[in-house]
């Protein structure tokens, strides 16, 4: 993939703490488990 940027959205104050939390139980960062998300939905292999 390409170069990291910083960026903001708007995300369900819900969603973003269970995001937070499985990211720490799979031993990741927030932005990691994003990252990955995004890549599954989007069907992109790394």
């Amino acid at each position: 993939m390409g170069e990291l940027i910083v960026t903001s959205i708007k995300i369900d104050e819900e969603l973003w703490k269970q995001a937070k939390i499985e990211a720490i139980k799979r031993g990741i960062t927030a932005a990691e488990f994003l990252n990955n998300a995004i890549k599954n939905e989007l069907e992109i292999n790394s």
